[in-house]
């Protein structure tokens, strides 16, 4: 991950230039989209997610409708910016989620699949250190327990947690003798975590004020966040908290966790106040998912797929069955 430079107006000629190049581009797929649909002669397709029963027993309406806008968000990124067409996203019943997607395009399908149901969540937290005292009684606690959470020795505070690394990343997390790690298994395979320490800033996804798709200093795939006044505050205390102790030589590890998996841990080398990148091994589209994602926010309860695909019938075509079993 590479830190920015705060400066203000530095982007700024290239950034309405891409969101002009991007309200054609959505304007000329809009048309494609509509022009496609009006010919196409099957009927779309039907996904039906619900709330997640085993983590959430009740639903209130409210909190539903709120559930409901953000899964369309997410469906239907471009028409939140532009108002464009928009695929149809509704509330099915007490609990489900209705989402019709145009038959024919399985790349849209594909998405929409990728990115209903995630968490949509972003933190910013402290890895581990041997080197730094104040993680010793983290990492002492971390090595008695199996438990996810790490809590001090009389149960009364809680230190930190382990993380999962998100799988193909573990080598950059292995390689460091000085961050703590352990292997655990889960469903017959292998997964590393690294231990996090708790923190008092708690700079999460809540405080971003834009995320946009980039690329890194080798050219590959990365996503570029600014935070607003009050998260931009907040990240500031915490890499000053952590900046680099050269006499010490320690070196702290900022770890980017987006949905609860570890992405990367760069090294801190500054402070840092209003953006930086997330970098790794991203494609394009991992990377679009992300931002749309992180644009919309985490979803306020957690949804699961309850019914296998299937094409919606047309409404004659369900009367023409209804005259023939009579």
């Amino acid at each position: 991950m590479r830190w920015l430079a705060n400066g203000h107006g530095t982007h700024n000629g290239a950034e309405r230039g891409k969101s002009m190049q991007r309200l054609v581009l959505a304007i000329v797929g809009c048309l494609i989209f509509i022009c496609g649909d009006l010919v196409a002669k099957d009927p779309p397709i039907r996904l039906v997610y619900e709330v997640d029963a085993k983590k959430e027993a009740r639903v209130d309406p409210a909190t539903m409708k709120k559930l409901v806008t953000a899964v369309d968000q997410r469906v239907n990124p471009d028409a939140k910016f532009f108002g464009l067409f928009k695929i149809p996203v509704r509330q099915f019943g007490n609990r489900q989620i209705e989402i019709l997607v145009p038959a024919g395009k399985p790349k849209l399908l594909a998405r929409i699949q990728r990115t209903a149901t995630r968490p949509g969540t972003l933190e910013f937290r402290i890895l581990a250190d041997r080197r730094d005292s104040r993680h010793k009684q983290a990492i002492t606690q971390g090595r008695l327990t199996d438990a996810n959470t790490v809590r001090s020795a009389d149960g009364s505070q809680q230190l930190g947690w382990w993380v999962p690394v998100t799988p193909g990343n573990e080598k950059d997390f292995t390689d460091s003798q000085n961050i703590a790690t352990r292997t655990r298994k889960y469903n017959g395979r292998k997964i590393l975590e690294v231990l996090v320490v708790k923190d008092p800033y708690g700079v999460t996804g809540a405080y971003l004020q834009r995320i946009q798709p980039s690329k890194d200093e080798r050219g590959r795939p990365s996503v570029r966040f600014h935070f607003n006044k009050t998260g931009g505050q907040l990240f500031g205390w915490l890499t000053h908290e952590n900046r680099p102790d050269e006499k010490q030589n320690v070196f702290r590890r900022l770890g980017i966790i987006l949905d609860g998996k570890l992405y990367s841990a760069p090294i801190i080398r500054t402070v840092i106040h209003s953006e930086g990148e997330i970098t790794g091994n991203f494609t394009k589209e991992e990377v679009q998912d992300i931002v749309d994602v992180l644009n919309t926010g985490s979803l306020p309860l957690p949804i699961r797929k309850v019914e296998p695909i299937k094409k919606v019938k047309p409404a004659k075509q369900v009367e023409s069955a209804k005259t023939t079993r009579k």
